[in-house]
This record gives C-alpha cells, sequence and structure tokens, in this order.
C-alpha cells in the first residue's frame, strides 16, 4: 500500500504516470517502499502498488495521520460543542472515500490479471472541498452551517491546500471497481 503523498503538491485529475515528487517523510517512507518492489518486481515477484487518497470510515482513530481525519475530529467537536470547532483551510479541495469501497478497490487491484498496470490510483476520481463535507457532517447532525467557524489559515503539511488533489481512476475503474459512496 502506498499513498498520494508520493505525488506531491500536484493538482488533479493526477495519472499513476505522474512525476512522483514525495511529500514530507510519510511521502519519502512510502516512495522508498514503492521502489523496494520494484527491485523484487525485477525479481520475477508480481508486484501492484495502491496509492491511496483520502480513506474514511467506522474505526478511524485520532492516532492516524491521515488528513481525512478531520471528519472524525469535527464529528466529535460537534457532538460537545459546536460554537469551538474550527475548520481549516475550507477551500482545499480532496478525494475522500469510504473505507469499503478502499477495500473493494484493493480486491480488485489484487485479482487483475499479471501483466496489467502496476500502480493504480484509489479513490473516488472526483475532488469535495474540505467546506462542502463539513456542511454535509453538519446537516446530518443537526447543525446549521453558521455554527462552524472556519479560517483561511492552512496546514503546512496540507498537500493539498493550494489547489484540487484528487486522482485520475481511470485504470482502477478499467477493473470494473466502481465506488458505492460517490464524491
Amino acid at each position: 500500500l502506498s499513498s498520494s503523498y508520493v505525488y506531491g503538491q500536484q493538482t488533479g485529475p493526477i495519472q499513476e504516470t505522474a512525476h512522483l515528487n514525495p511529500h514530507g517523510a510519510y511521502g519519502l517512507i512510502k516512495f522508498s517502499i514503492e521502489q523496494t518492489c520494484w527491485d523484487l518486481q525485477g525479481q520475477g515477484l508480481d508486484v501492484r502498488v495502491a496509492r491511496l487518497f483520502n480513506i474514511y470510515g467506522p474505526g478511524q482513530e485520532r492516532a492516524v495521520t491521515y488528513k481525512s481525519i478531520f471528519i472524525v475530529d469535527m464529528i466529535r467537536a460537534l457532538a460537545r460543542n459546536p460554537a469551538t470547532y474550527v475548520l481549516r483551510n475550507p477551500t482545499a479541495s480532496r478525494d475522500f472515500l469510504y473505507i469499503d469501497d478502499a477495500v473493494e478497490a484493493l480486491h480488485a487491484i489484487m485479482m487483475a490479471p499479471a501483466g496489467g498496470p502496476s500502480v493504480y490510483n484509489v479513490g473516488t476520481g472526483g475532488a469535495r472541498t474540505i467546506w462542502s463535507v463539513a456542511d454535509q457532517v453538519a446537516s446530518h447532525m443537526g447543525y446549521p452551517l453558521e455554527a462552524i467557524q472556519k479560517t483561511s489559515a492552512t496546514d503546512p503539511a496540507d498537500i493539498s491546500a493550494k489547489g484540487m488533489f484528487y486522482p485520475d481512476v481511470s485504470r482502477l475503474r478499467s477493473l470494473g471497481w466502481r465506488e458505492s459512496i460517490g464524491p
């Protein structure tokens, strides 16, 4: 398993063939693991790389470092006191994929015939702003969107802060995979 962090600061749709420019230590580690896999492929191992974008869903804990953790933080904060939640970087766009769909995507990649593409982006193929996700979560919880404070302050570790960061998932879709929960 790899990560969208191997792409660095790019705007979407990002194809699997895009130049890799790993972002931060996490991106560099994932890049290094991919390189090791390619070395093993040269020795006859069938290698598949899945570059996951922002996965979310039940069981997601604060210890997880993915940027999609803001969904969990927001739900917890709104449940405690909606007036205290501050949404950072609301105009950033990312691709959010539900965990069950990610598992199905990984299964499709594992079952793909040998000799086909080796790298697959795993996401919905669409970008949503942080603000639109916050709006949807708040409305499902019964809070007016006005209850959420927002700031244009960005997290320097946020690779999607400067645009629309989402994958081209054409390769994944060519395997017959479709998400059940859309962007």
